[in-house]
């Protein structure tokens, strides 16, 4: 994919890779990779499955690994002049229980060559957490400061109204009498109504949203301990637990998006 970075005025090239994981396999790869090389005249990253190691360090638990098995990578690095991205956060990127031995290695990365190292000096890659795959998503990011998010205006949403709580509050508000002109009590009631709609939707809709990064913060410590403990019962009970948990979060913020969908689209004109 060309990509035009608008703060460098520079472009680039960037790849995604999934590498085969069958020896078979791997030399064709490999080859078209150095043969892309070959033709890239301008910046260029790679990111995703290798389905290599670099050093012994990137692999916990099972058989020890052959010094021939971080050959194919690191050859590859050296012969395009290219370094692996440093990682914030934990290195493995796969895991997996194998014959009741569980398994971490790091499969994914993103590998940048010399001349796109020198453009984006301080980039980072994060890691995420271990969820419905075997992988980790992976993320590439620069040391920018972030915006602060601005903080958008009211609006009340259609679908909110399905819900008996916002039925209730709108009948409540609007039984309310201030004293003053038609326009003036129409006026009231408006900004009551918007400030105990912001309440409800606020702590009613948010909570789960809450309640998955709160899982997903566990579910990090869990894993890094794990990782140096990988035949502990008490972490693996608990990390099975959280992703129960989590998958059950996530299928209600599933419903009720479908649920805004569906009162979204009957409300169109």
């Amino acid at each position: 994919m060309l990509v035009h970075d608008l703060s460098t005025n520079q472009e680039v090239i960037i790849s995604g890779i999934y590498a085969p994981a069958q020896q078979r396999d791997k030399d064709v790869f490999w080859n078209q990779l150095y043969r892309l090389n070959e033709v890239m005249n301008l910046p260029w990253y790679l990111i995703g499955d290798f389905n290599e190691l670099a050093a012994p360090t990137e692999k916990r638990g099972g058989r020890l690994p052959s010094d021939s098995t971080f050959t194919r990578l690191n050859d590859f690095m050296n012969t395009i002049n290219a370094s692996t991205v440093p990682t914030n956060g934990l290195l493995f990127t796969w895991k997996k229980r194998i014959h009741t031995h569980l398994i971490y290695e790091r499969l994914d990365r993103v590998i940048g060559r010399s001349d796109w190292n020198t453009l984006f000096p301080d980039a980072v890659v994060v890691h995420g957490s271990f969820t419905c795959s075997d992988h980790c998503p992976i993320v590439l990011t620069d040391s920018m400061p972030r915006q602060q998010r601005k903080n958008f205006p009211f609006q009340f949403q259609n679908y909110w109204s399905q819900y008996q709580q916002v039925q209730h509050i709108v009948q409540m508000q609007w039984r309310n009498q201030p004293p003053g002109t038609s326009m003036f009590v129409l006026t009231q009631k408006l900004k009551w109504l918007k400030h105990h709609l912001k309440e409800w939707a606020h702590t009613s809709l948010r909570n789960n949203h809450q309640r998955l990064s709160s899982n997903t913060q566990k579910i990090q410590q869990v894993e890094a301990q794990l990782i140096s403990q990988l035949d502990s019962h008490r972490l693996n009970s608990w990390l099975k637990r959280l992703l129960v948990q989590r998958e059950n979060l996530m299928l209600f913020d599933q419903k009720y998006w479908d649920r805004f969908k569906r009162v979204a689209c009957r409300w169109q004109p």
